[in-house]
C-alpha cells in the first residue's frame, strides 16, 4: 500500500493575478502623454465653445452691432467671448474622459478600484479649475495690456488676437491638461492608459491585404459556381 503521507495534499487555490486588462490600474500601466496628445485632449474640450462663439458671430449677431463691440467697448466684447468659451470648457471637460482617442485614454483611477470613465460634478469642477487656469491667466495678461495701451493711447494691432487663440490652442490647453493629470486631488488622480486594440496580422500590410483581397474573390466565385446535388 502506498502511504498517505506520499500522496500530494491539495493546497488552498491560487489567487487569480490581475491582467493589465482588469479594471484595477497599477502605476506601471499608466503612460505619460506627449504634447501632441495633450493638444488632442485639450482640442476636443475647446473646439466645440469656439465653434459656437464664431457660429453666433457670423449669423445671429448683426454687423453693426458686432462692429460696435469690437470698435467701441473691445474689453466688453473681450470679456464676454473669453467668459463664453472658458464655461463651455468647464462645461465640456467631462470628455477628458469620455472619449476614446486614436492611442490612449483618460481615466479617474482610485487606489484598489476599477477605472471609472466618469466624473462626478465635484471632480469635474476641480479638473476644470486646473484646466482653465493659464487661459484664465492669460485673459487677465491680455487685459493688462489693452488696458495699458489704451492708456497710453498706443493702438494694438489686430494680429495680437489671432495670436491669442493660437496661443490657447497650442500651448495653454496642453498645457492645463498636464496641470489637470498632475494635479494631487483627494481621493482619486487622473491617469492615462494606452489603448490595447487586437490587430489581425493577415491584413497588416499591402500585400497582405491585396493577397486575402484576391483570396476572398477566389472564394465567391467558387461559391457562385457551386451546384447542390
Amino acid at each position: 500500500m502506498i502511504a498517505l503521507s506520499t500522496l500530494p495534499l491539495p493546497g488552498p487555490p491560487k489567487e487569480k493575478e490581475a491582467s493589465p486588462t482588469s479594471g484595477v490600474p497599477e502605476d506601471d500601466q499608466a503612460i505619460d502623454l506627449t504634447w501632441g496628445q495633450k493638444i488632442s485632449v485639450s482640442w476636443s474640450i475647446m473646439w466645440p465653445p469656439f465653434a459656437v462663439l464664431y457660429f453666433l458671430m457670423t449669423n445671429l449677431i448683426s454687423d453693426d452691432l458686432l462692429a460696435y463691440f469690437v470698435h467701441r467697448i473691445p474689453f466688453v466684447f473681450s470679456l464676454i467671448a473669453t467668459a463664453s468659451t472658458l464655461a463651455g470648457q468647464a462645461v465640456l471637460s467631462f470628455r477628458m474622459v469620455r472619449k476614446n482617442y486614436r492611442s490612449f485614454f483618460i481615466a479617474v483611477a482610485k487606489k484598489g478600484e476599477p477605472l471609472e470613465r466618469r466624473l462626478t460634478v465635484s471632480q469635474q469642477v476641480r479638473i476644470s479649475f486646473w484646466f482653465l487656469s493659464p487661459q484664465v491667466g492669460l485673459y487677465f495678461v491680455g487685459s493688462a495690456l489693452i488696458v495699458a495701451a489704451a492708456l497710453a493711447g498706443v493702438h494694438l494691432p489686430a494680429a495680437l488676437n489671432s495670436l491669442g487663440i493660437w496661443l490657447r490652442i497650442l500651448v495653454l490647453g496642453p498645457f492645463g491638461i498636464s496641470c489637470a493629470m498632475n494635479a494631487n486631488y483627494r481621493g482619486f488622480r487622473l491617469r492615462a492608459y494606452r489603448c490595447k486594440r487586437k490587430r489581425d496580422p493577415r491584413w497588416s500590410s499591402i500585400r497582405s491585404f491585396r493577397k486575402n483581397a484576391e483570396r476572398g474573390d477566389a472564394q465567391i466565385e467558387d461559391d457562385s459556381t457551386f451546384t447542390p446535388e
